[in-house]
């Protein structure tokens, strides 16, 4: 019984080590065979090595070595707990879920999240945004997922809709981009950014048929547009580090009521937050697609780890908001994460 628990605890240390070098390196690489045998290989090898270690080493004081990575762990789920609570500012106004909701399997789950964003500029203006990110154009979910979600974007009435890249997995996919977005219509159009499948499954034709939908794209450039009352808005976009970045210049001599900043990866909060944005918004980590109790996510492509998940965050004064996105990718399967629509009302 002793061997069975000093091995186990060198498992566990092992599966903590292969989700970080995962999480930290691999997930980094483009989708390829070489990626997919890259990750079942670290995983196969450490998990091995460590449970070899734990088999020819018991008993002794290698013992340590586990522990110390299994405490660092839960350190970490602890510091990543003190920095949502210092950072995330607003807690949604609302959130709706369809009628028949599954508790567990909750890939097609649409939720609708909305909150509401006082910036206090005295220009007596609101202004509603819709959110969009990860579509992940494949065929789980299908058309009829994504149908709904426009529908449910335009039952809002928005002035704006953004959205944060990885509209697809596989570019055999982007002929279906614009069969899903064309009816996306709101009231002063639509702003994108590409992500890293975007670009990797190619960028110029993923951007050529956003526009066909009448989406913008603002690759590290800026829109202006005014209100009917005449506030101005700025919409600018930054897809670093798989794309081109956001430079200062773009930003500073185009001053507006309302600064946005659309990028793909949140990895970008603490760099753009210094660059005169008042909102951010940014998706890439799907809420964690997998999230198991008291655990949370075991996977989170960020250099940051899991220290973001999804909703809201104030970091140095600007508003930074990170959808759960709607696709998945890897496996086709949400576990207790919702694909997401956020709406969020600015006052201006």
């Amino acid at each position: 019984m002793l061997f069975l628990m000093y091995l186990s605890v060198f498992l566990i240390a092992g599966v903590f080590v292969s989700f970080w070098i995962f999480n930290r390196y691999v997930l980094k690489l483009s989708e390829s065979l070489f990626k997919s045998f890259l990750t079942y290989a670290t995983f196969l090898i450490l998990i091995s090595a460590f449970g070899l270690s734990g088999y020819f080493s018991y008993p002794g004081w290698f013992l340590i070595i586990p522990i110390l990575i299994i405490s660092f762990y839960f350190y970490n789920a602890f510091y990543r707990h003190r920095f949502r609570k210092k950072h995330q500012f607003y807690k949604p106004l609302s959130i709706e879920y369809p009628p028949s909701s599954q508790l567990i399997f909750t890939t097609t789950n649409l939720q609708i999240t909305r909150y509401r964003c006082i910036l206090s500029k005295s220009t007596h203006d609101s202004i509603r945004i819709a959110h969009l990110s990860d579509m992940h154009l494949d065929l789980i979910p299908d058309s009829s997922f994504y149908e709904k979600v426009i529908n449910a974007v335009n039952a809002s009435n928005p002035h704006i809709a953004v959205l944060t890249g990885d509209f697809i997995s596989r570019n055999e996919f982007l002929p279906q981009l614009y069969q899903c977005l064309k009816e996306l219509n709101p009231r002063m159009g639509s702003y994108a950014v590409l992500g890293n499948h975007d670009i990797w499954e190619g960028a110029e034709e993923t951007r050529r048929h956003l526009e066909m939908c009448g989406i913008k794209v603002v690759s590290a450039k800026c829109s202006l547009l005014k209100t009917k009352s005449g506030a101005t808005v700025k919409i600018c976009g930054d897809e670093s580090p798989w794309g081109e970045e956001l430079k200062c210049q773009e930003t500073q001599y185009m001053p507006a009521d309302l600064s946005i900043i659309l990028t793909h990866t949140p990895d970008n909060m603490f760099k753009l937050s210094r660059k005169d944005a008042d909102i951010v918004f940014s998706g890439h980590l799907h809420g964690g697609q997998w999230i198991f109790p008291l655990v949370g996510p075991p996977v989170s492509p960020s250099r940051y780890g899991r220290l973001f998940q999804q909703g809201h965050y104030l970091v140095n004064g600007t508003h930074h908001f990170i959808s759960a996105g709607l696709g998945i990718v890897w496996y086709p399967l949400r576990i207790f994460c919702n694909p997401e629509i956020t709406i969020i009302d600015v006052d201006l």
